[in-house]
């Protein structure tokens, strides 16, 4: 993100990567809905895997510069053949997600959700670490890290391969799983909020590389912001599990702290560079508590035979939100800056009031039983 970044290419470059990661996305889980009825859902997951470790050895020859900055073709090739990332992760997120959120010995469906983020996010906080020393000491970065990243992929499928059993312990959902009806996503509340999510935060995270260097800030700075993204997110998953909040509660609590993220990375030109690691503190510990318990919202929502429509119809209207939240930043940040973010913030702030209305309509019916 870094070189793609770079604030001497066409901001456009930005948008075709987030329309690569949108095709590859809708494509892999087109295929992963006709995988995980036949091979089951560790197999998919397997399968994901080594697609993804070959991917990450295309990014790592594609994105080669000896100058250490991508022409114009070359950062659109690149932009482009990031499609095979998102393609992969599509073919297996659903599977992965139904996996761990049933997995034999938990209780709790948001809380193994909230977990499962928290270990995710553990790696995100380690690997900027990783890819933020080697920024500072090479212009081989990305193909060093891409290879690092190969070889954890290969230690998931080889970990996940050898404790295949001949059936998975939690069985696919049934093929009419598959054939939820369409207003059934539209009216979903839960839906509309992670599209709001990925609109605004997930957008601007896309653009932040670009924002910090537009800024005239270093690459020390994006890597720590990054870094922070991910601890915050992880501890605020972790600490989520230890609360009892109702699953709407962490939903309005992370849509607030996104919209205050957000605007904090609006004031960077008054407040310093210390306000994209302050606001990425707020933006990755929102974003990880919201999407958790939206998502957990959906699962319930759908019940058991439709689970895996629903985690497809979150990875999809996530993925489709997010580029159409890059189209607009595209526009505004060459004129604007960080201040284009104001649009973001907009949008995060409608969700929480949409939100706070169905608290009342709660509520409402809570004293009416």
């Amino acid at each position: 993100m870094w070189l793609l970044g770079d604030d001497h290419l066409q901001s456009w470059v930005l948008i075709t990567f987030q329309f690569s990661n949108l095709a590859g996305t809708l494509g892999g889980i087109s295929l992963g809905a006709r995988l995980i009825n036949k091979l089951g859902f560790r197999r998919t997951v397997v399968l994901s895997s080594i697609m993804e470790f070959v991917f990450c050895i295309i990014v790592a020859a594609s994105s080669y510069a000896p100058s250490g900055h991508l022409s114009m073709m070359q950062a659109y090739i690149v932009a482009f053949l990031s499609l095979g990332g998102p393609f992969a992760a599509g073919i297996g997120g659903p599977a992965w997600i139904s996996l761990i959120s049933k997995w034999p010995g938990s209780h709790s469906q948001t809380k193994q959700i909230l977990y499962d983020s928290a270990q995710f996010q553990i790696g995100r906080f380690l690997g900027p670490i990783f890819g933020g020393a080697l920024m500072l000491v090479t212009r081989n970065e990305v193909q060093i890290s891409s290879i690092a990243n190969a070889a954890t992929y290969a230690c998931i499928a080889v970990i996940l391969f050898l404790t295949i059993e001949f059936a998975d312990r939690v069985q696919p959902a049934p093929k009419k799983a598959l054939t939820t009806s369409g207003m059934d996503f539209v009216k979903s509340k839960p839906l509309w909020g992670i599209a709001a999510l990925a609109f605004s935060a997930d957008s601007s995270r896309i653009f932040l590389a670009r924002l910090i260097q537009q800024n005239g800030n270093s690459s020390l700075i994006y890597s720590i912001s990054i870094a922070v993204l991910a601890v915050s997110a992880a501890g605020a998953a972790f600490m989520a599990t230890k609360r009892a909040h109702s699953e709407l509660s962490l939903t309005q609590i992370g849509l607030i702290g996104i919209t205050l993220g957000l605007l904090i990375w609006t004031a960077v030109p008054m407040i310093g560079a210390i306000g994209w690691i302050i606001g990425a503190f707020f933006v990755g510990a929102s974003v990880s508590i919201s999407y958790a318990s939206l998502l957990s919202r959906i699962l319930s929502e759908f019940g058991q035979s439709s689970k895996f429509s629903g985690i497809s119809a979150a990875m999809s209207i996530r993925t489709i939100f997010s580029a159409l939240g890059g189209i607009v930043l595209a526009i505004f940040v060459p004129v604007f800056g960080s201040a284009a973010l104001l649009f973001s913030a907009w949008t995060t702030t409608g969700a929480g009031i949409l939100l706070a209305k169905e608290r009342e309509n709660f509520s409402e019916l809570q004293e009416l039983t």
